[in-house]
């Protein structure tokens, strides 16, 4: 079997999602590559990850508006104390690649930072990976 050359992929994480997925790296002995399958997988398997991705980009309205939901800001102003987010360095290869990016066109994400980061976030707060990262 041929081994394809990974490429580095930059994704923003929340800080302390991106501190979580460093524990279980280390207790797993697990790349960073590897959580973000177990995650993207774990969550299409719970039929997840359209769901998590949704709300990571969408803000709904107050029940009772006649508006209709908003897509979130990109950047969250630093004076709204939104979630400070890193950059995490994941090596994928193409093929992986590949399937990120139909995964972003089937469930509507952003990017793939914004998909990879919604599943990740969402998956390391599973309390099975919870206790597997020593949290």
């Amino acid at each position: 079997m041929l081994v394809e050359p990974s490429l580095q992929v930059s994704i923003y994480l929340d800080r302390d999602a991106a501190a979580a997925a460093k524990r279980l790296s280390a207790a797993r002995t697990v790349t960073y590559a590897t959580i973000v399958m177990d995650a993207i997988d774990v969550a299409i398997d719970s039929d997840m990850l359209e769901q998590v991705v949704r709300d990571r980009q969408i803000v709904e309205r107050p029940a009772g508006s006649r508006f209709p939901p908003r897509r979130a800001s990109r950047r969250p102003s630093r004076n709204v104390g939104g979630p400070s987010r890193v950059l995490w360095p994941v090596q994928l290869t193409n093929s992986e690649l590949a399937v990120l990016e139909d995964l972003v066109g089937q469930v509507g994400a952003a990017s793939r930072s914004a998909l990879v980061s919604a599943a990740v976030e969402w998956y390391i707060q599973l309390p099975r990976v919870r206790r597997m990262s020593g949290q």
